[in-house]
């Protein structure tokens, strides 16, 4: 009697599997560099390799994602595929920095600023800025291939709501070798788009969340919860990986750092934590802000659930711990919707813009000059959290021609 056939198929993928390993295995044993670690971290934790609480390391994590996914052939070969050009654009960093250009090996592009939520205390609204026009399919397709010719080798996607673009997906699909983590609300995810979503591998949808309904929909509206959960049950019935983007605050703190709730998650099928502390850029909503003792629990229960469960958690606020700040280039960069490069989201200061130079050039900014050059200051005095933040008075200051050599 024949095995039934869905049976056969996954015994097949779980053998390919084993024999990639095998294959592989001398890749596995690359030493935790800073190169090797963002593959799948995202940004620049060297402090961290001599940390116990790394022993996970980026071995046991990209096996995970292979466990994760053992089901499925294709995203198998998608994350081998991935790690292999993670390789090569490092090569291309090294020979980059050589030459003069520190490549990050992130970029952050606002592709939009339209969005169809309301949220409380959005730092793109909070921006006010003049209607300029968002950049073309043409160009954001054209900066993210020279970011990718320059080393750059994944690319965080923020908006506004990144899914208003009806060219989201056209871009993604003009970049196939680049991971797309991609901000989200969800809302505008259906079941067609999950269709979408199966076959653009590389576009990692990371689900904003405030905590349980009550946290989730006060700041993001009615439904927003609910259709979270709904689409965590989709996404992983069809193998899609995708994250929880988190912003803490003093309200939702004790929930989002909650292990019932992270174990949830994760029995839900979301692979990546991404935990971003509230700042008050609209200058009235202080009283959400992390303190400091919050923000050092925050660091310490990432590394708990790290250990804990397979999957990926990144708190940015640990910025302090890994050697500073990660804009200005040295792990990555910001480009807003109007080709504005700034040193990250938070820091929207920019003295080039995309529509003038290219991204090479605008690597070589008198903002981010000055930044790198304070950065040994700027950490001196570093409290805790975003340091661009915390300077944020000194950060405006510097962006006028007659300020940039002063120092801090």
């Amino acid at each position: 009697m024949n095995p039934p056939r869905r049976i056969t198929r996954i015994a097949f993928h779980q053998f390919i599997l084993i024999i990639i390993l095998i294959y592989f295995r001398p890749l596995f044993e690359i030493s935790a560099t800073f190169e090797t670690y963002f593959i799948i971290e995202f940004m620049s934790e060297t402090i961290a390799f001599n940390n116990a609480h790394y022993d996970i390391g980026f071995k046991n994590i990209f096996i995970y994602l292979l466990k994760f996914n053992k089901n499925s052939l294709k995203n198998i070969l998608f994350l081998f595929r991935v790690l292999l050009y993670q390789r090569k654009a490092a090569k291309l960093r090294k020979k980059n920095k050589m030459e003069g250009v520190e490549v990050p090996p992130f970029i952050m592009i606002s592709i939009t600023k339209q969005c169809n939520l309301n949220c409380q205390g959005c730092y793109q609204k909070a921006q006010h800025r003049a209607p300029e026009k968002e950049m073309s399919t043409e160009k954001i397709i054209s900066v993210l291939k020279e970011a990718e010719s320059l080393g750059t080798s994944l690319a965080g996607i923020l908006g506004g709501e990144p899914f208003t673009r009806k060219d989201f997906f056209e871009i993604a699909g003009s970049m196939k070798n680049m991971i797309f983590a991609t901000f989200t609300n969800g809302m505008l995810i259906d079941d067609e788009m999950i269709e979408k979503l199966k076959k653009y591998k590389n576009i990692l949808p990371l689900i904003s969340n405030e905590g349980y309904e009550c946290e989730t929909d006060g700041r993001r509206g009615p439904g927003v919860y609910k259709h979270f959960r709904e689409l965590s049950q989709k996404f992983k019935k069809n193998h899609i990986m995708f994250g929880v983007s988190f912003t803490a605050t003093s309200k939702n703190f004790d929930i989002v750092n909650d292990e019932t709730f992270i174990k949830d998650l994760v029995k839900s099928g979301s692979t990546l934590f991404f935990y971003m502390d509230y700042r008050p850029v609209d200058g009235k909503s202080s009283d959400l802000e992390l303190s400091k003792d919050q923000l050092q629990v925050l660091i310490d229960y990432t590394d708990t659930f790290r250990l804990k469960y397979d999957a990926i958690y990144l708190a940015p606020v640990a910025e302090k711990r890994y050697g500073g700040c990660f804009g200005a280039g040295k792990a990555l960069i910001h480009v807003n919707f109007d080709g504005s490069v700034e040193p990250c989201p938070f820091a929207p200061i920019s003295d080039m813009n995309l529509n003038d130079v290219s991204l090479k050039e605008a690597l070589n900014s008198d903002v981010f000059r000055i930044i790198k050059e304070h950065h040994d200051t700027l950490e001196h005095t570093h409290q805790g959290g975003c340091t661009l933040w915390e300077h944020r008075e000194w950060l405006h200051n510097i962006k006028k021609e007659d300020e940039l050599t002063k120092a801090v």
